[in-house]
């Protein structure tokens, strides 16, 4: 089944977009929220039962006041409660890494992820029901802001089993010629959320993200999650008027960004 393969890397999962501090973060939250919903659930149940006194305050003063401030302060941080820590990088601005800047120098990063499959006779699509997920053969992840650097983090995953993971900086030259071609790859249709036929034929999941702000991405199911049938293919790719040439700009635009986090230049 797809859950059962561990290379099985689909871009917008947790496992591939989110770092480790993030799910931590996420867990926290989650907890905090139950404990606070919990204070103030025993806080009704006080005043239902008629113990108008202090377990009663507290209960509430901990689950509508006191948690609550606290999540605002710590989890959102200061820069997030008073609204003016924020450096909104626009969507037409990536490329040329134009910004406005409210009060505070803090830019939001953004990542290019990449996710190349196998394909062959011996490989199971990717973007098509089956019994087996595509195994992962390549992944790219860049995170950098325009005005500052950025770190180019590859995966190669191969049949036997081995994978290799390769760490790298990327040059500023690299990092402009990424960004622009991250505001062409925008330009081209995108489903809201994951799933679906693999519209660009690339065998490949792109997402482009700010933060955790989703601004461009090309995730197709795979395996026994995906419901797609043969026949709909068709109609799923001319929902989205995919056409040929948005596919070859799609696999160009694809191809150069790993050549630019490969540090590598066309010769022209």
């Amino acid at each position: 089944m797809a859950g059962a393969n561990s290379k099985r890397l689909g871009v917008w999962e947790k496992a591939f977009l989110r770092d480790e501090e993030w799910r931590k973060e996420e867990l926290r939250e989650v907890v905090f929220w139950l404990i606070a919903a919990f204070s103030l659930v025993l806080g009704l149940f006080y005043g239902v039962a008629g113990f108008h006194g202090l377990p009663c305050f507290v209960s509430f003063f901990i689950g509508v006041v006191a948690l609550p401030s606290i999540y605002w302060t710590s989890f959102l941080g200061v820069d997030d409660a008073d609204f003016g820590g924020k450096m909104e990088i626009l969507g037409d601005s990536v490329g040329t890494g134009a910004a406005i800047n409210h009060e505070e120098k803090h830019e939001e990063p953004i990542t290019i992820s990449l996710a190349k499959y196998h394909s062959g006779p011996s490989h199971p699509p990717l973007g098509r029901p089956g019994i087996l997920a595509p195994k992962l053969s390549s992944a790219l992840v860049i995170t950098g802001t325009p005005t500052g650097g950025a770190q180019v983090v590859s995966h190669e995953y191969k049949e036997n089993g081995e994978s290799k993971v390769e760490e790298s900086e990327l040059s500023a030259e690299a990092l402009a010629t990424v960004f622009a071609l991250v505001t062409d790859l925008r330009k081209l249709p995108s489903r809201d959320t994951p799933g679906g036929s693999d519209i660009y034929g690339a065998n490949t999941s792109v997402e482009v993200r700010q933060g955790r702000k989703v601004l461009w991405g090309h995730s197709p199911g795979g395996g026994c999650g995906v419901s797609l049938d043969d026949e709909d293919e068709d109609e799923d790719v001319a929902a989205f008027s995919v056409n040929d040439e948005h596919r070859e700009s799609f696999v160009n635009i694809v191809g150069e960004i790993s050549k630019a986090a490969a540090g590598k230049k066309d010769e022209e």
